[in-house]
C-alpha cells in the first residue's frame, strides 16, 4: 500500500517538473517575440 503511494508521488514530481520546464518555454518564446 506505501509503495503505491510512493510511486504516485514520483509521479507527481515528474509531471510537476515537465509542467514547469514548459511555463519556462513559454515564458521564453513569450520574451521572444
Amino acid at each position: 500500500m506505501r509503495e503505491q503511494r510512493d510511486h504516485e508521488k514520483q509521479e507527481l514530481i515528474e509531471l510537476n517538473d515537465r509542467f514547469s520546464s514548459y511555463l519556462d518555454r513559454v515564458k521564453y518564446f513569450e520574451q521572444t517575440n
